[in-house]
């Protein structure tokens, strides 16, 4: 996923853990060399980066606003039965 460092530099996210991020700047790829430290790859908070948005997804959430899915009795009677399923394995024997 691409984002945005507070010096506005465009890197991609390697993995996030416990409101870190680690970034590098080639995507899926991350090598921990010492000397890229801050260069190739860092650590910075997830709260002081930015998403940069896809516009090709943006174009189709905007394309699919005000689609209403058709109701289906067979979608719902599936959906009933698949909740009676959990509450049957819930119950004490």
């Amino acid at each position: 996923m691409p984002i945005k460092l507070t010096s506005g530099e465009q890197v991609f996210v390697f993995g996030c853990l416990r409101g870190r991020t680690v970034w590098s700047t080639l995507p899926d790829l991350l090598n921990f060399n010492v000397a890229g430290v801050g260069v190739d790859w860092g650590v910075v908070t997830a709260s002081s980066v930015e998403t940069i948005r896809n516009p090709h997804a943006a174009l189709l959430g905007r394309m699919k606003g005000g689609a209403v899915e058709r109701r289906s009795e067979l979608k719902a009677a599936t959906a009933r039965a698949k909740g009676l399923v959990g509450l049957v394995k819930l119950s004490p024997a």
